[in-house]
């Protein structure tokens, strides 16, 4: 395996959960039709670290990549 991880990848390692199944949480809270930011929001209290700085960083990073799906 290469030494470069994906980004779908990282969120996995990062969070525990696959960009599939963040897709199927977000798919069914109905997020696929709000903004970004409106899923960053909904994604905050999801990810489970400690600092809200790296929670955000996750939930954006999450949002981006369901966007591509």
């Amino acid at each position: 395996m290469s030494e470069s991880l994906s980004r779908a990848e990282k969120i996995e390692d990062h969070t525990g959960s696959s960009m599939d199944e963040w897709a199927g949480t977000m798919n069914s809270a109905g997020l696929r039709c709000m903004k970004q930011s409106e899923q960053v929001q909904m994604l905050l209290p999801l990810t489970k670290d400690r600092q809200e700085s790296q929670r955000l960083l996750w939930a954006r990073r999450i949002a981006s990549e369901y966007r591509q799906l």
